[in-house]
Order: structure tokens, then sequence, then C-alpha cells
């Protein structure tokens, strides 16, 4: 078998690695057909978060075909699937509780830290780590289940019946996904700020309201609003400091905040903002067994469109050069997918 070993900061090597062999938790092979390169992947390459330690096998957001099964399991080979990469231990207080994405005791996060993902050809995983999709479903656009869960879990939590303005900072591939995922819950209000005006397109057609860059002159409508108050609605999916800071300026009084993006360590706010307004601030850690069902439910609805961020698919032989024209050349694409075969 052949894998996507990321060997050294800045390095990534195709090269032969052991099969992973079946066991009695590993107990379906998956035949990899598609992964997604994250963000964090491209941090995790150029050593800025310690979240990748080499050597390892990248890669957490992922689709394939069951390629064999062990004694006892009821998927079949030839079924497509999601993979799951977080294993939650389905023991402590929280994964009882349903809030599995705050488990006290994982046993694995694949393509995470050490773990091995799926930058490979097979990877060997639990069934119950395992989606069934149906088989018509494109498994390019399949593997960006992960990711759209992360909107979902943002989304659902600032999601509003009566519609109220929110503002969205990041039309990036989590960005874009939360549009939809809003939208697809009935908020038509949504107002996308993003410094790349190349994706601000994206977010026009998949239907924003109002799309600028900040620092920019802002537009009437956005204007008027944050004078006549401010937007009642909040959410963060690139979380640098500008997007802190201004989400907390731009909130109404009595506003919601909800911080998805996670791409800074520390933040200075104007506390009386915050005080005053009486804003609630919530954050949103990746998602629960039950949102990754959702995202992928979505999907199967036809109610995301994945293709639209999908803008670089590769063989996954090539990851190497995908990742230096990624991380050091800084091409600009909204979502690099690697494919086998």
């Amino acid at each position: 078998m052949h894998g996507l070993v990321f060997d050294d900061i800045g390095s990534m090597v195709w090269k032969e690695v052991a099969a992973p062999g079946l066991d009695e938790f590993h107990n379906i092979l998956v035949k990899i057909s598609a992964v997604g390169i994250c963000g964090s992947d491209i941090h995790g390459y150029l050593g800025l978060t310690g979240r990748r330690i080499p050597p390892m096998i990248m890669g957490h957001e992922m689709a394939g075909i069951v390629e064999a099964a062990g004694p006892g399991t009821s998927l079949k080979k030839g079924q497509p699937v999601v993979i799951l990469p977080f294993v939650n231990c389905g023991k402590c207080e929280f994964c009882k509780k349903g809030k599995t994405n705050f488990c006290t005791d994982p046993v694995e996060y694949y393509g995470i830290l050490k773990d091995n993902g799926g930058m490979a050809e097979y990877l060997a995983v639990p069934e119950h780590q395992l989606v069934p999709i149906p088989d018509t479903t494109n498994l390019v656009h399949a593997s960006l289940a992960e990711p759209l869960a992360v909107a979902y879990g943002g989304a659902r939590k600032i999601t509003d019946p009566e519609d109220s303005p929110l503002l969205l900072f990041g039309a990036g591939a989590i960005g874009l996904l939360s549009l939809q995922v809003l939208r697809a819950l009935g908020n038509r209000s949504v107002y996308v700020c993003d410094a790349n005006e190349r994706r601000l397109e994206k977010a026009k057609t998949l239907g924003a309201k109002e799309c600028f860059v900040p620092g920019n002159a802002l537009p009437e409508t956005v204007r008027d609003i944050i004078e006549n108050g401010g937007f009642p609605r909040v959410l963060d999916a690139v979380g640098v400091p500008a997007t802190y800071e201004n989400g907390v300026q731009w909130a109404a009084i009595g506003a919601k905040i909800v911080w998805v993006g996670n791409a800074c360590k520390t933040v200075t706010l104007e506390i009386p903002d915050i005080v005053m307004k009486e804003l609630t601030i919530a954050g949103s850690f990746i998602y629960t067994r039950q949102e990754i069902a959702d995202a992928i439910a979505l999907i199967n609805s036809g109610s995301i469109d994945c293709g639209i961020l999908v803008e670089l698919t590769e063989k996954m032989e090539n990851g190497p050069e995908v990742f230096r024209r990624l991380a050091i050349e800084k091409e600009d694409r909204i979502k690099a997918v690697l494919v086998n075969g």
C-alpha cells in the first residue's frame, strides 16, 4: 500500500507503507476514494500548530468504499461510506449525553496529531465510524461531510426563525458551507465579509444578501444596519483578531456571537462593548456524531452544493506537489481534494 507521509515540517512523500490489517476493533477496511485538504492540514504541514506530529499520514475529511469486512459486521464490500475521523469512547459523561465532541477519553482521531488518516490507499476503522451513503453520491463531494458538520454545528447554534440580519465572517470552505446551512435552515438575511473578493463572488452565487471586503467603504445596507444598532447575530468562520474585534463592534445590543474559526490563541477585545451590550459569545467545537449525520443528510438531500467549493482535484500521489502549492506558493483554492484511482 502507498500513503502520503508527512515526514517532516514542510515535507510530504508518497511512498510504500504498511497496509492496515483488520482486528476486533478496526473491523472494516475502507478503500479511500477522496480526502479533502483542510486548512489545519496546511498549518500542520508548516509546523504552525503542533496538531500534526511527523511522521504520520494526514487526512480527516474522507470518503471511500468498503473493501473488506470482519466477522459480525453488517456492511458489505462495495458500500460507499463517509468515515467519521473522531473516535469517541462512548462511555464518558459527555458521550452518554450525546456531546461526543467533548469526549474525555478519545480512542483515535484519524489524521490528527500522530494518528494516521485517509491520505493513503486504505484505512482500517471500526464499523461504527462509518456512515453508509447512496451509490449515486459523488465521493469527492462526500469527503466534505466533515467540514460541513463543523459548519452545521455553528450555524445550528445561531439560526433564527425570525431571520434577523446575520453577519458571517469568512468565505472560505467553512464560511461558504455555513452560508449554505444557514439558508437551508431558513436564514436568508446573511451578510458575508471576507478579504478575498473572488471568494465573495461564490458567496453571492450561493445566496448571500450582501458581500463586502473589510476596510473598504461599507455597503449602504451594511452601514445602515450598524448605524441603527448593529447585527443581532454574528458567526465567525475565520477566527483572527480583526474578525473577533469587528464582530463585537458591529454586534447589536443583546446580540449572539458564535465563534467557529480558531486561527489564533489570544485576542484583545473591548470588554465594555461586551458587558454594556450584554453580548452572548459562544464557541462551536467541531461536531457531535448527530451533527455529522445531519450534515450527510443535507448532502444526500441536495440542499448543499459541495461542488462549487472544490476548486482542485488531484491524484493522491501528487500530494507532495499539491501541499507545496497550497502552503508555500499560497495558491488560492477554497477546497482541494486528493483522490485515489
